[in-house]
């Protein structure tokens, strides 16, 4: 990672809350970005088995607003989206996901038409992650609802991480377990880091947004409510 044990932390904080994204007034969006051979996709495919394996986490590299909404329906499954590069072809299609992710951010309702002429109700509640080369120009409301996390190449001579899918599962067993015996603390816990990054100067907004992964994280790592000082 190019922020090391930052941008690590803040991921880890997404993970818990793809977990139980259902559960939260906010869901976090991620969008990794790195050179090609960094591993963006590897990283993806490690998030899906941490989260439970096939069928745990909706992934797609090719996925239109309209079809991920009609997958979801009434469900809170997280979503991973690869290569969602900011070229002409697919600029609009790449708008749309990312006007989807920001609105399941908050909870957003979508009415959708029908051939019927019968309207649908669809209401946005996955905690969606992108990732891409590049990462396309956006709205200052959209970037405030994100975090922007890089990944770099690994070192030279270093050996790669072992990424077994039956440990992932494993560990994401444990981390779904230790997360709901630390849940009683979930609320206090989560303000006192948005009163900590209001501190430092954070609107709302990004309050809730880093609020969320970092308190999610603490859930993960910690074994109590944060100390003063811990947050800061």
């Amino acid at each position: 990672w190019q922020r090391r044990h930052v941008d690590a932390f803040l991921l880890l904080g997404w993970i818990g809350c793809a977990l139980f994204g259902g559960a939260l007034p906010w869901r976090p969006l991620v969008w990794i970005t790195g050179d090609a051979g960094t591993g963006k996709s590897t990283l993806q495919g490690l998030i899906g088995n941490v989260l439970g394996g096939e069928g745990a986490l909706l992934q797609s590299s090719d996925a239109t607003p309209a079809s991920l909404w009609q997958m979801l329906g009434t469900d809170a499954l997280p979503v991973a989206l690869d290569e969602v590069e900011p070229d002409v072809d697919s600029r609009t299609r790449v708008s749309g996901v990312i006007k989807l992710a920001r609105q399941a951010a908050s909870g957003g309702v979508i009415l959708r038409g029908g051939s019927d002429h019968k309207g649908s109700e669809f209401k946005a509640r996955s905690c969606f992650l992108l990732s891409s080369i590049l990462r396309p120009a956006m709205l200052d409301q959209d970037i405030s609802r994100m975090a922007l996390l890089e990944l770099e190449p690994l070192g030279r001579g270093v050996t790669p991480p072992s990424l077994r899918p039956d440990r992932m599962r494993q560990l994401g067993r444990a981390l779904r377990t230790r997360i709901i015996d630390q849940w009683p603390r979930w609320h206090q816990t989560l303000e006192l880091y948005r009163a900590a990054l209001a501190r430092q100067g954070h609107n709302a907004r990004g309050a809730d947004q880093f609020g969320t992964l970092l308190a999610m994280a603490d859930m993960c790592m910690e074994d109590a409510v944060p100390l003063p000082g811990r947050c800061d």
